[in-house]
C-alpha cells in the first residue's frame, strides 16, 4: 500500500506506519480511528501529523479521518478494512454509516464464521 500509485492510498498506509508501528500492531486487532494531516503525509519527506488540539493549523481541508476494523477470517487470515474521508465532511451522517459498516462486517464475519464450520464438518464427514 505505500507503494500505491493512489496518493490517499499511499499517504493512509504510511501515516498508519508511523502511528501502528507495523501492520501486525495490536492496536490494529479492534477498531480504531485516527486523523492525519494529507498534505504533510504527502510531503517530502512525509510526516505524519495529527489534526488535533496539539495541530490546529492543520483542522483544515487536508485533515483526512481514518477508520480501521480487522476481520478474522481463521486462525492465520485477517483482513484489515481500512475507510478515509476528509475530516468532519459528514458529521453526523458520518457516524451513522461508521455504525453501519461495523454492523455489516460483524454480520460478514458471523456469516463466514458460520460457512466455515459448516465447510469443516462437511470435510470431516468426506475424509472421515
Amino acid at each position: 500500500a505505500t507503494e500505491s500509485p493512489q496518493p490517499i492510498v499511499r499517504a493512509t498506509a504510511w501515516a498508519m506506519l508511523q502511528k501502528f508501528g507495523s501492520w501486525n500492531a495490536d492496536a490494529l486487532q479492534n477498531m480504531s480511528m485516527f486523523t492525519y494531516n494529507f498534505d504533510a503525509a504527502t510531503a517530502d519527506p512525509p510526516r505524519f501529523e495529527p489534526c488535533d488540539a496539539d495541530h490546529p493549523e492543520h483542522e483544515d481541508a487536508s485533515c483526512r479521518q481514518v477508520g480501521t476494523s480487522s476481520i478474522a477470517l481463521d486462525s492465520s487470515t485477517t483482513w484489515l478494512v481500512v475507510t478515509v474521508m476528509p475530516k468532519g465532511v459528514l458529521g453526523d451522517t458520518a457516524r451513522a454509516t461508521a455504525s453501519q459498516v461495523q454492523q455489516t462486517v460483524s454480520e460478514f464475519r458471523a456469516d463466514w464464521q458460520k460457512s466455515f464450520r459448516e465447510e469443516q464438518v462437511i470435510s470431516v464427514g468426506i475424509f472421515v
